[in-house]
């Protein structure tokens, strides 16, 4: 965000225009403010520790992500999600957002979830 506003401040030749000048004056003090503005004021995914955090139904496979994300991308498969012919994660696995567990996959889950005692 710092270079964003390092950017902002760069002059142009333009600028001997007053008309021009005043547009880049408040161009860069909204610049400014949003760079200041506290992380918890703002809207939407923030950077934490260099990371975007987004909250979780804006991503991952929960069914009104993948609903949105087929109404978008494959409406077809969308409709017969409503229309209760089809499931989300089924549409989502025919639509090739998701791919269904091999056997091996399921395996290793259960291997990495089995005690000595099970």
């Amino acid at each position: 965000m710092r270079e964003i506003a390092k950017i902002a401040q760069l002059t142009s030749r333009n600028e001997a225009h007053p008309e021009t000048a005043a547009l880049l004056a408040s161009m860069r003090r909204a610049v400014d403010d949003l760079v200041n503005e506290p992380l918890a004021d703002k809207p939407g995914p923030h950077h934490e520790d260099g990371y975007i955090v987004t909250k979780s139904d804006e991503r991952g496979n929960n069914r009104d992500y993948t609903l949105r994300r087929l109404k978008r991308d494959r409406p077809d498969l969308a409709e017969m999600v409503i229309g209760g012919n089809l499931s989300a994660n089924a549409a989502a696995i025919e639509a090739k957002f998701r791919r269904r567990d091999t056997p091996l996959d399921t395996l290793r889950r259960a291997w990495g979830k089995a005690t000595e005692a099970r």
